[in-house]
């Protein structure tokens, strides 16, 4: 039972540092878990599956954050450095004055 109580433990530090954005602490706390997980005799019990579940759930949305945001940061870039538009005839153009930078993220 206490090996239950640490990997939920564990689970529960992933989850915080998940919600805190600290991905050096997710880092360091994965090879903790799979260690506490590969030292069972047997198999993690519904508490901790469930929870697990919760967790993974909550890092797969995290990492859809990270991408849509690594996105809008190559946008702003593309912004910046003079972007371009789509002209009377459809076709793409390049602008010919650098537009402002936005303010939004």
């Amino acid at each position: 039972m206490q090996r239950n109580e640490a990997i939920l433990a564990l689970l529960e530090d992933l989850r915080s540092a998940a919600l805190e954005g600290r991905f050096d602490v997710i880092e360091r706390l994965f090879p903790r878990l799979s260690e506490e997980i590969g030292l069972s005799p047997q198999p993690p019990d519904a508490e901790v599956r469930a929870r697990a579940r919760e967790v993974s759930s909550l890092l797969r949305a995290c990492g859809q954050g990270l991408n849509a945001a690594c996105r809008r940061l190559r946008d702003l870039e593309q912004i910046r450095s003079g972007g371009g538009t789509y002209g009377i005839n459809g076709q793409r153009q390049r602008l010919s004055v650098p537009a402002a930078e936005s303010r939004r993220l």
